[in-house]
């Protein structure tokens, strides 16, 4: 098993919605001594405490510090920035890339191989951020990753393949004392996914292949609650749950001539229903008093989220002997995760869909592969561009994804019919992340820059 945080799920500041009740408070204390303040929310306080609750927890898996969709990780390919993964079809890691692929290869094979994601991110203040803290230490840090692949040929026309990787992760971890802890503290998603898959090669040029996925997914979140209605130090709100999910995905291999060949694949949207009771720690006896009026307190809060959908179409051009090019185009279904539906047992129990607000991503990629001349060596490089699933308007510091550049390099060892082993790096630059977010007078204000924002990611892999 290996653990990617993931900050995608990271929209997790629950506590959010416990200011923005405390909020309501304080709003009819200071509308005069007539006003006594309720702690009796009506239906629909409480379906907006339930929207900025969901809003706080809108998941990304991918986003999981840097971004969250995670490119062929433990495959050899993240030597060339995953550039036409979709189409090379070079060993069993195209049992996950594109199933269509295990049709083209010669043998059974495997591919295994581990990663470690080091994590940069550092958030420096601007002058319209409210809360006193800084910008939190580094929120990055260290995550190992792995990746399994195997391809059996059963026959000449037909193959199975079993994969166990994840796509989807990453995750920030703040000081608990930081200008931002209001919105959160700190946002893990654990993600792995089992995968079969079977291939058909139906002529000379054309083949197919799909699988399903069961996908497992476990969200950990905290951050700060502010007891200042109390005049006391802050209490905190943290959330833990997992769920089994199950997805698809179905590839096209066409080989337009011996030297050339195109790969389309479709990964479906796998969809998870996370649920936990809340649990609030040192809150104060005005918020206390408030959940418990609002049937809040000790309810179990549901989220329904969704890992995107995507399409990728890629190309693989054989040049020569020595030099191979490869290149792809995808997208991405982030809007769809922009719509989290999450239900709450009180009495009467609550239900709605989130509005966040995300963007469809396209991604583009070009890389390359250069055989040393009477050598066992193979160089790759790639390099790819994700655009950002989140405007400036609407990123907040649980979830602060950008748009992506990715530049990796590869170094191959052939060693016969025993085995080839590959390292990879990969450096990721996920942009400024830039944030101006403001959800209620008890979270105050975070506007500022991530700078550094990028991964380091190293790699070993054994094919075989």
């Amino acid at each position: 098993m290996f653990r990617v945080k993931s900050i995608t799920i990271a929209r997790v500041t629950a506590c959010v919605a416990l200011l923005s009740l405390v909020a309501s408070v304080s709003t009819a204390q200071a509308q005069g001594p007539s006003a006594e303040p309720s702690l009796t929310l009506p239906i629909k306080m409480r379906s907006a405490w339930i929207l900025i609750l969901l809003f706080a927890l809108g998941m990304p898996v991918p986003g999981w510090a840097s971004g969250i969709w995670l490119y062929d990780l433990g495959a050899p390919s993240m030597g060339r920035a995953g550039a036409g993964s979709a189409a090379s079809a070079e060993d069993a890691a195209t049992a996950f890339a594109n199933p269509a692929g295990m049709a083209l290869l010669d043998d059974s094979g495997l591919v295994a191989g581990v990663a470690g994601l080091f994590v940069s991110s550092k958030f420096r203040p601007g002058p319209e951020t409210t809360e006193s803290g800084g910008g939190g230490g580094d929120a990055g840090g260290f995550s190992p990753a792995a990746g399994v692949y195997y391809v059996n040929r059963h026959s000449e026309t037909t193959q199975w393949g079993l994969t166990l990787n994840s796509w989807f992760g990453l995750g920030l971890d703040y000081d608990d004392d930081w200008a931002g802890r209001y919105f959160t503290q700190e946002a893990d998603i654990f993600t792995m996914a089992l995968t079969g898959t079977v291939s058909r090669r139906l002529s000379d040029r054309v083949s197919i292949g799909g699988g399903l996925s069961v996908v497992y997914g476990e969200l950990s979140v905290e951050t700060a609650i502010n007891n200042a209605l109390d005049g006391l130090e802050d209490g905190r709100l943290d959330l833990m749950s997992d769920d089994i999910g199950f997805g698809f995905n179905a590839g096209l291999m066409f080989e337009v001539s011996p030297q050339t060949r195109m790969g389309f694949t479709y990964r479906s949207q796998v969809d998870l229903e996370l649920d936990d009771v809340l649990r609030a720690h040192d809150v104060g006896p005005t918020l206390q008093a408030l959940l418990a009026q609002a049937g809040l307190a000790g309810s179990v809060v549901d989220l329904e989220v969704v890992i995107p959908q995507a399409v990728s179409v890629a190309a693989w051009h054989r040049v020569s002997d020595r030099l191979v090019i490869m290149g792809d185009v995808g997208w991405q279904d982030w809007s769809e995760f922009g719509r989290i539906g999450i239900s709450v047992s009180s009495n009467p129990p609550l239900g709605l869909t989130t509005p966040t607000r995300y963007d469809d991503t396209w991604r583009v990629a070009l890389g390359a592969e250069w055989a040393l001349q009477n050598q066992p060596w193979k160089i790759s490089v790639g390099a790819s561009y994700d655009s950002s699933p989140v405007s400036t308007a609407d990123r907040t510091p649980e979830f602060p994804l950008d748009r992506q550049i990715r530049l990796s390099v590869g170094l191959h060892k052939h060693h016969g019919k025993r085995f080839d082993w590959a390292v990879t790096y990969t450096y990721v630059d996920s942009g400024t992340g830039k944030i101006n977010a403001a959800l209620g007078d008890f979270t105050g204000r975070i506007q500022g820059v991530y700078d550094p924002y990028d991964v380091h990611t190293l790699g070993f892999h054994i094919i075989k």
